[in-house]
């Protein structure tokens, strides 16, 4: 007489899969600022701030 087929192995509660609501973004808070240039070339001077100044009147935004 045959054996009834073995019960399918208990799966009360499926395997959670990995967690994963929302992969986390690659950190980019801030774009990657600009190669830094703390000072301009030496072929060419840096205009001086003081024409630059006298060039827009007080409180205007240049």
């Amino acid at each position: 007489r045959m054996a009834a087929p073995p019960p399918p192995p208990r799966m009360a509660a499926p395997a959670t899969p990995p967690r994963m609501a929302a992969p986390p973004p690659p950190r980019m808070a801030a774009p990657a600022p600009p190669p830094r240039m703390a000072a301009p070339p030496p072929s060419r001077p840096a205009p001086a701030p003081a024409a630059a100044a006298k060039k827009c009147p007080p409180g205007a935004r240049c």
